[in-house]
């Protein structure tokens, strides 16, 4: 999500803008300000008013930012007009308010560096605010950090923090439940940048870190530095934060475990995305004992390590495992490791660019079942070393490839398939990558950092094209046209509904017609699939008709489990309108067919639709499917009073063109048997999932008129249509092919 602004921050942003013109626009978060702007609402703080009357009001501000706090109620805002307010004890936020500076470049927070903190922020649904923080001269104490949270629910926005040696910046301790630190510039912390301990589910976005000074404190314990630490934390989101100007000891973004009181947190389920992360440094990105996080789309430039996945103790399970690292970025030069892995197990590696380190990838001792795939190591001494322990994945299989290696010493793509035997390319090297010094392989190394070609969860339908002899083509949803070139029979069926993945192949297929493709996966969307009949088709009543389907899954051996029960519809299979026909057929084949012969009275219509659905499973969509379109079952004279009752609409035709408000003329025509001397008129812009009843109008044998008018403000549409009812029998309708509404 890199280059964008995020909902989170612009909702801030628009609920936080302060301007004064004597009309007050106040911050309105979470709290529950009153929603007036009266400025009763309003509590001020002003630093030159030093001689009084203060009553915290517009005309006479309070002179202390503590003074205000101390005033207000839960639901109320201060607004800290510009100046320098130096404090000699913590600002202690204890209630659910706003706290906002006028401007953070002018509206200063100096602290006397005896302070632990600058602010404590105790209440829950607290917001804090465009302020510029920092020490009064001197070195703070080792422990100290401008603004301590320690509750839920809070905003922490647009600050500017001289962290001057402090161990971090912000800090959250057992803080959790969507508090958003956003769009903060922290400087020159000693040891963290912001700091989570044991907090949950809160968001870190757009915030600026920088190291712009060489750190002055020698205390001892602060071996390891980072710009954010997470301790013990779970599913917060840390995104787009911009991270730069590191000394050699500090990291980017550490993600560690926790012990408290003999227990131990694990960092899990959190997501690290779009950050940048710059300038000299040990660790771009460092997860120790992570777990189930995703780390994405982050750039990483010029640390000695790029991105290190490692754990604490392999006999007692403290690992790294179920993470997913895709679609970073990371650029040396770096003495060390573009990747580590390392007591790292059943991780997922995709997608990520590693150039300019001694090693692109390493993986060390007890560290398997990872799969590394479709990322590009290019330029490294060592694009890859192993260490031992040869249980991982470097390949994706032969559907998504493997990884580019820039010292491949065979860049060949001649032929494709599983085992590169048939003739045309696929993007993938034709012969397998060796790792230096091992014996491991990438089995589907890529030809080109840029070109992947594969289709994955493709939806289209089988057709039959009888082109120069005839075959089997794939139509895609989204209009592309695919030649398979190993459809195995058993989906040879027209007008069969897919769902398919496959590697696209480069070569001339003898039909000249849509894209090769080498399919390595193909099912149906749903279960069971009726197709015939399948729209179109006229029976008559009591007549003896054959139904096929197709079943995903084939039982030669156990065909007892797989049965289905068939209905009928008359009503466009619209909810509610299923007539059960009859049950517990046998379903193992993959093509399967049953002979039924239709009610003699009851069923008829030209709306009719059949649906197979497994055994006692007709709640269950996977397990069901009907007809794609109605067919007709024309009803015997003698056995029903409705005999050849038919609309059929002769105007439009499907595809004209209707200005919205046009007046427009439906034509239809009466056949068979009038069964009301009326009809309904009705409409629906979305392909009949909604209808709108239009009008009632008059009804005769032959043909019939009515002037329509198109809604003033119906947006346009291609998937208008127009249906018209008979009062008497809901059975007996029509319905129009689509019109465009422009």
């Amino acid at each position: 999500m890199i280059n964008k602004k995020s909902k989170v921050r612009n909702i801030i942003k628009a609920n936080c803008a302060i301007t004064i013109a004597f009309v007050l626009v106040i911050p309105i978060v979470s709290v529950g300000i009153k929603g007036d702007n009266s400025l009763d609402d309003i509590i001020y703080v002003d630093d030159s008013n030093i001689n009084g009357p203060w009553d915290g009001s517009y005309s006479h501000p309070f002179r202390y930012i503590q003074e205000g706090v101390d005033h207000a109620t839960n639901g109320d805002a201060i607004y800290v007009r510009s100046g320098y307010y130096i404090i000699q004890n913590t600002i202690e936020i204890d209630r659910s308010i706003v706290l906002a500076g006028e401007d953070r470049d002018t509206t200063n927070i100096i602290a006397s560096p005896s302070l632990v903190n600058i602010v404590c922020i105790t209440a829950n649904d607290a917001s804090f605010q465009w302020f510029t923080l920092s020490w009064d001269t001197g070195i703070p104490l080792m422990n100290s950090v401008p603004i301590s949270v320690t509750s839920q629910h809070n905003h922490i926005f647009g600050n500017k923090i001289f962290a001057g040696n402090s161990r971090s910046g912000i800090e959250l301790t057992s803080s959790s439940g969507s508090t958003v630190i956003a769009d903060n510039q922290i400087y020159d912390p000693y040891s963290d940048g912001l700091r989570l301990i044991v907090s949950n589910n809160n968001t870190i976005e757009g915030n600026t870190f920088s190291i712009t000074s060489v750190p002055t404190r020698t205390d001892p314990g602060y071996n390891y530095r980072s710009f954010i630490r997470v301790l013990g934390s779970s599913g917060n989101t840390i995104e787009e934060n911009s991270l730069s100007n590191g000394f050699d000891d500090y990291d980017g973004i550490d993600l560690d475990m926790y012990w408290q009181s003999h227990s131990i947190h694990f960092s899990s389920r959190n997501t690290i995305n779009g950050n940048t992360i710059s300038g000299s440094g040990v660790f771009g990105l460092f997860l120790n004992c992570g777990l189930t996080s995703t780390i994405s789309g982050n750039t990483i430039t010029n640390k000695n390590n790029g991105i290190y996945i490692v754990g604490d103790n392999y006999d007692e399970g403290r690992v790294s495992r179920n993470n997913t690292i895709t679609g970073n970025t990371i650029t040396g030069p770096g003495s060390g490791d573009g990747m580590f892995l390392w007591l790292a197990f059943n991780n997922t590696i995709v997608g990520n660019i590693v150039q300019g380190f001694t090693e692109g990838i390493r993986t060390q001792s007890y560290t398997a079942h990872n799969r590394i795939y479709q990322n590009h190591f290019i330029n490294n001494q060592y694009n890859a070393y192993v260490f031992s322990w040869n249980q991982n994945t470097w390949d994706g299989g032969y559907l998504y490839g493997g990884n580019y290696w820039s010292d491949n010493p065979s860049f060949v793509d001649t032929y494709y398939g599983p085992n590169q035997d048939a003739y045309g390319s696929d993007s993938i090297c034709d012969t397998p990558y060796t790792i230096v010094g091992t014996n491991i392989q990438d089995r589907y190394p890529l030809m080109d950092p840029q070109t992947n070609n594969y289709v994955d969860a493709i939806r289209g339908t089988i057709r039959y094209m009888s082109l120069e002899g005839g075959f089997y083509g794939i139509v895609a949803d989204d209009g592309r046209h695919f030649y398979p070139y190993n459809l195995s029979n058993i989906y040879r069926v027209d007008g069969l509904r897919i769902q398919f993945s496959g590697r696209i192949i480069t070569v001339i297929n003898y039909h000249m017609w849509g894209e090769g493709v080498y399919i390595t996966n193909m099912n149906l969307p749903t279960n069971i699939q009726v197709f015939s009949p399948n729209g179109g088709e006229e029976f008559h009543a009591g007549q003896l008709i054959t139904i096929r389907w197709f079943s995903q899954y084939e039982s030669n051996n156990d065909p007892g489990n797989l049965r289905v029960d068939c209905y009928i519809s008359t009503q466009s299979g619209q909810e509610n309108t299923w007539i059960y026909l009859t049950g517990d057929i046998d379903s193992h084949r993959r093509v399967n067919t049953y002979t039924i012969q239709l009610p003699t009275t009851g069923i008829s219509g030209m709306h009719c639709r059949f649906l197979i659905g497994a055994h006692n499973g007709l709640y269950h969509p996977e397990n069901i499917d009907m007809s794609d379109h109605d067919f007709s079952i024309i009803a015997d004279p003698g056995n029903e009073p409705n005999y050849e009752a038919r609309l059929t609409i002769i105007s439009p035709t499907g595809g004209e063109i209707f200005p919205a408000g046009s007046s427009q003329t439906l034509l239809w025509e009466t056949t068979g048997k009038l069964l009301s001397e009326k009809v309904k008129i009705l409409v629906s812009p979305d392909s009949g999932k909604t209808w709108t009843f239009v009008s009632s109008t008059k009804n005769a044998m032959g043909k019939n008129s009515y002037q329509i008018t198109i809604p003033k403000d119906q947006t346009p549409t291609n998937q208008f249509l127009i249906k018209i009812l008979s009062t008497d029998n809901k059975n007996v309708y029509c319905i129009s092919n689509p019109v465009i509404i422009k």
